[in-house]
């Protein structure tokens, strides 16, 4: 294809008439002729179904039932056993130590750490 130099020179006409060229020419110039499809060709609507899988209904069932059977364990399992009675466990004074910490250094008055110095020497 070829590009303009400056693609600032196409205006929407231009744009337009180059679009409308190239897809003129792209489209066949006469139209082909319908023809007729042959008597042995069936149309899509009139396609025999295909045949359902016998085991395609059993697996179905099988993963049904599986998981019936999984949400009826889950539900009634918690409701057949007795809940174990919690230890006691007593609660007293605390007895852990924290080691002692050295103590912080001391920082320098405030005043003293503005940035920009007072006396600059040249």
């Amino acid at each position: 294809m070829n590009h303009p130099a400056n693609p600032s020179e196409l205006n929407n006409a231009g744009l337009d008439q180059l679009l409308r060229d190239f897809y003129r020419r792209e489209m066949p110039s006469p139209w082909p002729a319908f023809r007729v499809p042959t008597q042995g060709t069936i149309p899509s609507a009139r396609l025999p179904l295909p045949r359902r899988r016998p085991l395609l209904a059993v697996s179905t069932l099988s993963l049904a039932a599986a998981l019936g059977l999984l949400l009826l364990c889950s539900w009634l399992l918690p409701n057949s056993s007795p809940s174990p009675e919690l230890p006691s466990i007593p609660f007293g004074p605390g007895q852990a130590s924290r080691p002692q910490l050295p103590p912080m250094p001391s920082l320098p008055p405030f005043e003293n750490l503005d940035p920009s110095p007072q006396n600059p020497e040249k």
